[in-house]
């Protein structure tokens, strides 16, 4: 099985690629600002049509996105590029020879992979990245497309892009981060411990929600906030066991690195793009294939079983 995965956000388009379970491929194009929405395509499409000359059709190419796609593959809402909005990167990626592309929320994509390797009945995902993604699993099964970036964390606190302020994204993002070392002039050790300071808080105190709603045992972090602050799961599980965070009935999670580092969205698009076709049909919010059936979400969720494993 020849298989692609496509991580679309604020700052690269990572893709790689797969042969019966293995990784044989990975690329990066970065996306500077004021660039031509065009030229990202034309770049992937470019190492598509490589691929498919090394190793044959492409079964299932997944686009792991950041930006929000209508059930046509065309990009409606991105705060972070809006000059990509109106862009049909579904169909765009559909080229000859790949078979079948379907798409998911970035977050959902990397809980997917997450999930796949540990095997945990109750686990949530957080993509810190430009901005912050995720996803739930609740009693083995998916709960695909949660804005945990929007989880409100502080109400009246930092601006978030979505319009309202608090949110989790606005404090324990690559943006947030970016804005606070703006605001406060300088860039030096006490300026960044400051930040972490903020974002740990603030990503325990989602956490701690979590745990009340599904009963998180294991909470994994991915994307390039952990390249930048890998000690960033050790200080949210500290946090998370000082009392006012958790009720003394409640277990502290495990709180650790992604199992795929920081590139857990492209990954667990693999992981995606591998499983069968009911489970790409639950979780993904569309797609095309070669008949060029339209692909909706039926939101019921995946049991583990259905997983694939490498």
């Amino acid at each position: 099985m020849h298989c692609a995965s496509v991580d679309l956000g604020g700052s690269k388009m990572a893709i790689h690629f797969s042969v019966m379970g293995r990784v044989v491929q990975r690329e990066r194009i970065e996306i500077p600002a004021g660039c031509a929405p065009q030229s990202i395509l034309n770049q992937a499409v470019a190492l598509l049509k490589q691929q498919i000359g090394l190793y044959g059709p492409i079964n299932t190419l997944v686009i792991a996105s950041a930006p929000t796609l209508n059930s046509d593959g065309t990009i409606v809402r991105w705060p972070n590029r809006p000059d990509w909005e109106g862009l049909a990167i579904g169909s765009a990626l559909r080229i000859a020879k790949v078979d079948r592309v379907i798409w998911c929320d970035d977050g959902t994509a990397a809980t997917f992979g997450d999930a796949t390797v540990m095997r945990a009945s109750n686990l949530v995902h957080f993509s810190l990245g430009t901005g912050v993604g995720g996803g739930v699993v609740y009693q083995g099964r998916m709960l695909p497309d949660r804005e945990l970036g929007h989880l409100l964390v502080w109400p009246g606190g930092a601006p978030c892009s979505c319009g309202r302020a608090g949110c989790l994204q606005a404090y324990a993002s690559f943006r947030s981060l970016d804005k606070f070392v703006a605001s406060m002039g300088f860039s030096d050790e006490a300026t960044l411990v400051h930040w972490r300071l903020r974002a740990v808080q603030a990503l325990s105190l989602a956490i701690a929600n979590l745990v009340e709603l599904f009963r998180v045992e294991v909470v994994c972090l991915g994307g390039g906030m952990l390249g930048r602050f890998p000690e960033m799961p050790q200080l949210v599980g500290a946090l998370l066991r000082e009392p006012g965070y958790l009720k003394a009935t409640l277990t502290a999670p495990l709180v650790m690195q992604s199992p795929q580092g920081t590139e857990a969205s492209v990954l667990g698009g693999l992981y995606l793009a591998e499983a069968s076709h009911d489970v790409q049909n639950e979780i993904c919010e569309g797609g095309i294939d070669t008949s060029k059936t339209t692909i909706r979400h039926v939101g019921n969720g995946l049991s583990f079983i259905s997983m694939s494993t490498r």
